[in-house]
């Protein structure tokens, strides 16, 4: 996966989760979050690594689904 860019590929995965799962992104994951977010079940938790930080926690719930759906139309599609 490039950096700055959501690829089929990664998109697809992450939507056909419907269980406790983990994709392994080889490359850059810095918006592997945003599908995960909007195509989680209500209250489930993402958590992903920030580069000598830590990790992150996001709830998926009705508020982050929302930002993470008007960012993504904000986005230019790349094909």
């Amino acid at each position: 996966n490039p950096p700055g860019v959501i690829t089929d590929e990664l998109w697809d995965a992450i939507k056909k989760m419907r269980s406790k799962q983990k994709i392994f992104i080889e490359g850059e994951e810095d918006l592997a979050s945003l599908p995960a977010i909007l195509f989680a079940p209500l209250g489930a938790l993402i958590v992903y690594g920030i580069p000598e930080e830590g990790i992150e926690v996001i709830e998926a719930n009705e508020k982050n689904k929302k930002r993470v759906n008007e960012d993504i139309k904000k986005m230019e599609v790349v094909e």
